[in-house]
């Protein structure tokens, strides 16, 4: 008898663990994804969101929102995840290619400008403003793609991008703190992954997380370790963020980043 009750006990358990997150577009409004979810500290305040651009997908999803993965394998509980195509198709299992287009979604500059590349489409922006208390602030982050693509050669080529992007309020020049720790590299698929065979030796593979297999909790084929972005910044001094998420080149296998609440 205690062996039968010890077998359903376990079973429970593997199931919890084998559930995916959960997404949602309709709950929260912007102001609230910025403010309650991803800041939710006394230490930052006068957070006001200021710009959101994403897919329009005729009012029945967003490309962005707000995410929950209580009872699965992925590192953050909750947040907020910014992509280039459907929020929906976040969601896992892996078992299908993420591939969304939507029309006249255009590209940013400022994250071309600021990573040196060209020919982004489907942006999706969420910009704010803050002050803080604080002298340095620090946000956890997953870079995940369909582009990452184990053993493939297109690995080593293609990559969607990412930029966490922030000034003075003042100022023009952004700086990008999305970035390859102790260096100046971009976080992106090309330049964190490990050896393709026969392809491309690994590059920063330290802060690469996992290929995913068909039962991941999201829908994409890889992703990168938790990473940090931190920025310096003068106390009680305004300053202004860009999120931007988008497509190289075109828009086929899309990308998201994760961001962890609070």
């Amino acid at each position: 008898m205690k062996y039968t009750y010890f077998i359903c006990f376990l079973s429970i358990n593997l199931l919890s663990f084998g559930q995916n997150i959960q997404v949602d577009s309709q709950t929260y409004s912007p102001q609230q994804l910025i403010e309650n979810i991803l800041i939710d500290s006394n230490c930052i305040t006068n957070v006001t969101v200021t710009n959101v651009i994403g897919g329009d997908f005729s009012g029945t999803d967003q490309s962005y929102g707000y995410f929950d993965s209580t009872g699965t394998s992925f590192p953050f509980q909750r947040g907020i995840v910014l992509s280039t195509g459907k929020l929906l198709n976040v969601e896992g299992p892996n078992d299908r290619l993420s591939d969304d287009d939507a029309p006249g979604w255009i590209g940013d500059s400022d994250l071309e400008t600021i990573l040196n590349e060209s020919n982004t489409i489907n942006a999706t922006i969420i910009e704010f403003e803050f002050t803080a208390i604080a002298s340095e602030i620090s946000f956890r982050y997953i870079f995940a793609s369909e582009e990452y693509r184990e053993g493939n050669p297109n690995t080593c080529q293609y990559s969607d991008l990412f930029g966490f992007l922030i000034r003075k309020e003042n100022e023009q020049q952004y700086t990008n703190i999305a970035i390859v720790p102790n260096s100046e590299t971009p976080v992106k698929v090309t330049t964190v992954h490990p050896e393709i065979p026969g392809e491309c030796p690994e590059i920063n593979e330290a802060y690469f997380g996992s290929w995913n297999s068909s039962s991941a909790p999201i829908n994409f084929n890889g992703q990168t370790a938790v990473l940090t972005a931190t920025a310096d910044i003068n106390p009680n001094e305004l300053y202004h963020v860009k999120l931007v998420i988008a497509d190289e080149q075109n828009y086929r296998y899309d990308s998201a980043v994760f961001l962890e609440a609070s």
